[in-house]
């Protein structure tokens, strides 16, 4: 299934990568602009991946694409596990962190 948004401007189409269960790749139908994966359940959708493509870093198509996934009627909330380093580019994009929950690990 095929589901573009407009986003602005910009025409945003998400094409599932079949191969990869809830992964799309991210298009403005002619330029392939990167990939996200994600998981949903009742109107919440978890960021488990968001990839662009390096010659198209600086410009800002990480929020675009972040904008039109919040875009769809259906969405209550997204959420990400980002890395400290790439913090601050969410906040940029109005998320913000949530002091009722913690990122819980264990690795060997």
């Amino acid at each position: 299934m095929k589901t573009t948004t407009r986003q602005k401007q910009m025409s945003l189409a998400f094409e599932p990568m079949e191969a990869y269960g809830q992964s799309y790749e991210v298009s403005t139908g002619a330029q392939k602009l990167g990939r996200v994966s994600y998981v949903e359940a009742g109107g919440n959708r978890f960021i488990t991946s968001l990839e662009v493509e390096p010659y198209l870093q600086g410009f800002n198509i990480e929020a675009q694409i972040l904008d039109a996934l919040f875009a769809d009627d259906s969405v209550k909330s997204i959420s990400v596990v980002s890395d400290l380093s790439t913090a601050a580019f969410y906040q940029a994009s109005d998320f913000v962190c949530d002091p009722k929950q913690v990122l819980l690990r264990k690795t060997k």
